[in-house]
Parts: structure tokens; sequence; C-alpha cells
């Protein structure tokens, strides 16, 4: 007689892929963290911490790569001043922004931007 497998549904994953969502969808707010996402999301603090640990990444470490991501892709892409992408990133200071970027890539926002034309 066959064996039924059924696999049970990734609750973990899905619960992580909602909360990815969420700060993707908020990555221009400044006040965004990891408190606040998780009580947006109903879950906990320490249960978002776990998430990002079953893929070996942190909350904050996985949010700061989305911003710089998508720093990434207005440098590239618009003609927009650096002060509005950092406004667009969840920066309230352009210094602030200016010296992550660098400390990511290893260019300032201006660099990046003459280095993709």
């Amino acid at each position: 007689m066959p064996s039924l497998c059924v696999e049970a549904p990734d609750y973990h994953g899905m619960d992580r892929q909602r909360l990815q969502g969420y700060l993707r969808d908020h990555l221009a707010d400044p006040t965004l963290s990891v408190a606040s996402a998780s009580a947006a999301m109903f879950m906990s603090v320490r249960y978002v911490q776990k998430l990002f640990a079953q893929v070996g990444s942190t909350p904050r470490t996985w949010l700061m790569d989305q911003r710089m991501s998508e720093a990434k892709r207005l440098l590239s892409v618009t003609d927009l001043p650096i002060a509005e992408v950092a406004v667009r990133v969840g920066y309230r200071e352009v210094s602030q922004f200016s010296r992550g970027f660098k400390g990511r890539t290893g260019l300032s926002p201006s660099a990046y931007r003459l280095s993709q034309t």
C-alpha cells in the first residue's frame, strides 16, 4: 500500500516573506525598525530575529541590504538628487546615507552614479 507523504506548509517561510514585503513597502520610513515592523506584523521581535537567522541574516542587515540595493537602482536609472535618493531609502541625513553607501559599496553615491554611465 503506497504511503501518503504530505508536506507541511512552510509557515516560517511565509511569515518571512510577508515581513520582507512589509519592510520593502516601508523602506522610505526613517523610523522603520525591527520593533516597529514586528509590531505591525503582529510578531514578536525574537520571532522575527529567528526568521532571519534561518536564512543566515538579521532583520537589520537585510533591511540595510534592501535600502542600498534600492539606492543603487535609483542612482543608476534616475537623475534624482542624492538627497532625494537618501530620503527615498529611509535616511533623514544625506551625510549618514553617503557614509553608509560608501561603507557598503566603496564608492560615494555620486561616484557610483558616474560609474554606471
